[in-house]
């Protein structure tokens, strides 16, 4: 639970900052969609045989995109 929680935390917390101070959010939302698009498009490359870090690194890329997107969505549909 914590492994969720944490990253949520820290990435709402920039996305919230980087909104406030430019007051846009369009672009940041795309960045997090972007970031996660990159993460599964590693997931597809991967082999059949892949080394667990490998598979951790691409978890934790979808993971942060993921994280980034739905906090500013969020965020947005909250006001």
């Amino acid at each position: 639970m914590l492994a969720i929680a944490i990253p949520l935390a820290i990435i709402s917390f920039v996305s919230g900052h980087v909104i406030e101070k430019t007051g846009r959010f369009l672009e940041p939302l795309q960045m997090g969609l972007l970031i996660m698009t990159l993460g599964v498009g590693l997931l597809i490359s991967l082999s059949i045989s892949p080394d667990l870090e490998i598979i951790i690194v691409v978890l934790i890329v979808i993971g942060l995109g993921f994280v980034y997107a739905i906090s500013i969505h969020t965020s947005i549909t909250n006001e």
